[in-house]
């Protein structure tokens, strides 16, 4: 049962064929209908009808759950919600959103079917696209304490990720250079040459001055130039926008 539960909660709109549930389950082995039949049976009577419906002649199991109810659809619909917010919006989002995930314990633990081990990968690779995400909303907010101590722990779980990486340079721009330029040596040995996301980050601390903390903040815009003089019969317009924003 906590293998179809986990196979129905990482599929598409948590809806999965009885074939597929077949062959993750129960891989090799033929004429499995009436195992598939069983444990459907199952989670079907431990969260009631309404949760596991059924679904007649359709080929489908689907599992109905409220969002709120599963870690993995909480930090989902909460990865969705902070796309387009503000750089400190989505950072605070972002943050939320990978609670949910427990420390470093492996996704789906415990389940060592064969056809899981695309779905974790699958997993992983969720998760460390909200983490760098939340990184590059904390360089545009300006997290700059946090910046530095947060690179510092996934620069020692995954060195050769690129944007760790790129992150970490920008967030630690107070290292010696000669340091520096060891550190960026030894990686491009390691994971060969920078892409452009690293190689602007590496441009970027070789050539911009220090900021206060240490960490190379971006830009203020600045290419707006001030006036004293006002705009003259727009009213109108400068209302509606007023109201837009």
């Amino acid at each position: 049962m906590a293998a179809l539960f986990a196979l129905l909660v990482t599929s598409p709109d948590c809806r999965c064929k009885r074939q597929d549930i077949a062959e993750v389950l129960w891989e090799g082995v033929e004429d499995v209908g009436g195992l598939v039949n069983r444990v459907v049976a199952d989670l079907r009577k431990r969260l009631g009808r309404e949760s596991v419906p059924h679904s007649g002649k359709s080929g489908y199991c689907t599992l109905r759950v409220p969002v709120g109810d599963v870690d993995l659809l909480r930090f989902r619909e909460k990865v969705k919600q902070a796309e387009g917010l503000t750089s400190t919006a989505r950072f605070e989002l972002l943050g939320a959103a990978l609670e949910e995930w427990d420390g470093e314990d492996e996704p789906l633990d415990g389940l060592s079917e064969t056809g899981f081990h695309l779905r974790r990968e699958e997993l992983r690779a969720e998760l460390m696209a909200a983490v760098y995400a939340r990184l590059d909303a904390a360089y545009k907010s300006r997290e700059v304490k946090w910046l530095r101590e947060e690179t510092e722990k996934w620069f020692e779980r995954a060195p050769e990720s690129p944007q760790i990486f790129r992150f970490y340079l920008l967030a630690h721009a107070d290292l010696p250079e000669s340091r520096r330029e060891r550190l960026i040596k030894k990686w491009e040995k390691r994971n060969g040459k920078a892409d452009v996301d690293v190689q602007g980050a590496i441009d970027q601390v070789r050539g911009e001055g220090r900021r206060p903390g240490g960490a190379l903040l971006p830009p203020v815009p600045d290419q707006l130039p001030g006036g004293r003089r006002k705009p003259i019969g727009q009213d109108e317009l400068i209302g509606d926008l007023f109201a837009a924003v």
